[in-house]
């Protein structure tokens, strides 16, 4: 498992970890920072998915000053880098946001994997609006081909993947920081929950409603 970014008490991180599972031999997982080179700015609030069989797909989130983002980066676990996705061909693009959710649907298909986003927030105020757009993004499969950024560089960097976005309407009620899981061989994906409004303390906008979205 890996774990990048998030908040603390007073900073916001770009850190990269990976988690071992506990296993046969060992009871007790294990926790290592890795080292790799180009990460993306600092946030939290980001969506991650697993990218083929060991790489990860990182979407959105909020930086240190708390402006939403939307673009795409790839942790290519080959060359122990990061790339920023190219998106500049995309005919739509999403609005930035934070709190949503990001899931694989299917496998690769012609070097390419399709992701779902779905919700979030636009903006950390609480009068900034919640989301509940659906979308499609597709990005070309890492290639595994390391470099260097330059002659007298010791930097490694990952071959530029390439994406685009295709809005697909709207989902459930909006919402952000909710529970998602895929379920059964077809890659259905339900939602559980979520966030929906500032109001004070206990009077928050919580939700407890459950949705499934059919991917076929």
């Amino acid at each position: 498992m890996l774990v990048f970014g998030g908040r603390g008490a007073q900073l916001v991180f770009q850190d990269l970890w990976s988690f071992e599972l506990p296993s046969a031999a060992s009871t007790t997982g294990v926790w290592s920072q890795l080292s790799a080179a180009n990460p993306p700015p600092p946030r939290t609030g980001h969506a991650a998915a697993v990218l083929g069989d060991k790489d990860m797909l990182l979407v959105g989130g909020s930086g240190l000053l708390g402006k939403d983002t939307i673009d795409v980066w790839v942790f290519d676990s080959a060359c122990k880098a990061w790339s920023q996705v190219d998106m500049s061909s995309s005919p739509s693009m999403p609005a930035g946001r934070h709190g949503h959710l990001l899931q694989p649907v299917g496998g690769a298909a012609d070097g390419q994997y399709t992701f779902i986003m779905y919700g979030g927030q636009s903006g950390t105020g609480d009068n900034d609006p919640f989301l509940g757009d659906v979308w499609n993004l597709t990005v070309s499969a890492p290639s595994g081909m390391c470099g260097k950024a330059s002659l007298r560089s010791s930097t490694t960097i990952a071959a530029v993947a390439t994406g685009s976005w295709v809005a697909q309407g709207q989902g459930p009620p909006p919402r952000a920081h909710m529970a998602d899981a895929v379920i059964g061989g077809a890659g259905d994906l339900v939602l559980f929950g979520g966030f929906a409004g500032y109001s004070g303390g206990l009077n928050d906008h919580l939700l407890s409603d459950s949705w499934m979205l059919h991917t076929q």
